[in-house]
């Protein structure tokens, strides 16, 4: 969504950082290729498909299925240059 909004800003001659800042979710591998590359929040998948995979290989062995409590994931924030500081009114 947000290379989609980069895209349409340089269609329309608006400047990204300089009039509007872009953010994305996921850091996928293009937001770094993107120009301006985009400022993105991390996620840490392996680490969620982990938790994920031995709750289900847990639940599978006990043959139940069973609420566990929720996992925080650490997310990360990764500056780039879709994003550029906060201008006073």
């Amino acid at each position: 969504m947000a290379a989609g909004v980069l895209k349409e800003a340089i269609a329309r001659k608006i400047s990204v950082p300089g009039d509007v800042s872009v953010a994305g979710f996921d850091d996928s591998p293009i937001a770094s290729m993107l120009s301006p590359a985009l400022t993105t929040i991390r996620r840490p998948l392996v680490e969620m498909a982990r938790n994920a995979t031995e709750r289900l290989m847990t639940m599978i062995g006990r043959g139940a299925v069973e609420r566990y409590a929720d996992i925080e994931a650490e997310l990360t924030l990764v500056e780039r240059e879709s994003t550029g500081p906060v201008r006073p009114d």
